[in-house]
């Protein structure tokens, strides 16, 4: 799944995140708009991603499927990253895509496009440019 042997522990960082959203039932913190298109999800999880400064270059994708609710089916998965050399750099990166996850869902989803993305999977690509840091 990962290139570089420094990445799997930037995953398990991930992983670790991800799984306290899904115990924790954490919810979305302030009223958030109703998405009712597939092209108002990216915007709306990117809105609460904050990549640490210094990660420009840095990518991953992650894969993931949400309830009708809007809540996560499972934890997201990543599908494809690069993380380059600094391992401490690689896991605040990654951290912050969960942190993404954590602070951003369940999303606002109107009940109808709720039954019709309900267990549909979903790609985004965290790319930090450097207006984003």
């Amino acid at each position: 799944m990962f290139r570089r042997t420094g990445s799997a522990l930037a995953c398990g960082v991930f992983l670790a995140c991800a799984a306290f959203l899904l115990v924790s039932g954490a919810t979305a913190q302030t009223a958030a708009p109703v998405i009712d298109t597939p092209g108002g999800i990216g915007p709306a999880l990117v809105a609460c991603w904050k990549p640490p400064g210094g990660t420009e270059g840095l990518t991953a994708t992650a894969r993931f499927s949400f309830r009708r609710d809007g809540s996560l089916m499972g934890p997201p998965r990543i599908t494809f990253s690069r993380l380059g050399e600094n391992d401490s750099r690689a896991r605040a990166f990654m951290a912050s895509i969960a942190d993404a996850f954590v602070d951003c869902t369940p999303l606002n989803f109107s009940p109808s496009f709720g039954r019709s993305v309900a267990g549909r999977i979903f790609t985004l690509r965290f790319i930090p440019s450097a207006r984003s840091i």
